[in-house]
């Protein structure tokens, strides 16, 4: 994964405070292609909150600040079907916690 342990303490940390310590999180995308450069960071967080679309804002500019990187931030929520998208960031990311 082409994160470094600090910054991936800090994605952890920032996605606990905004959607709790239930949430999975995942990093998905060429972030985890060791071979790749450049690129977001692609984040999917499934929490059993219902989250407002104000919350998930707030909580991609504290990502965005706290990695110093672009970041892409899918969100699924209790209110949330799961979609394929959903599925894909699940089978081909890495999960954090």
């Amino acid at each position: 994964m082409r994160l470094s342990p600090e910054s991936l303490i800090l994605l952890q940390s920032t996605v606990c405070r905004f959607f709790g310590t239930q949430s999975a999180v995942y990093v998905y995308g060429s972030r985890t292609d060791d071979m790749a450069r450049g690129g977001d960071v692609d984040v999917f967080v499934e929490t059993p909150l219902t989250v407002d679309y104000h919350q998930r804002a707030f909580a991609l500019a504290a990502l965005e600040e706290a990695l110093h990187l672009p970041v892409d931030l899918l969100v699924k929520d209790a209110e949330d079907r799961d979609r394929p998208i959903h599925r894909i960031a699940r089978l081909t990311g890495e999960r954090l916690q």
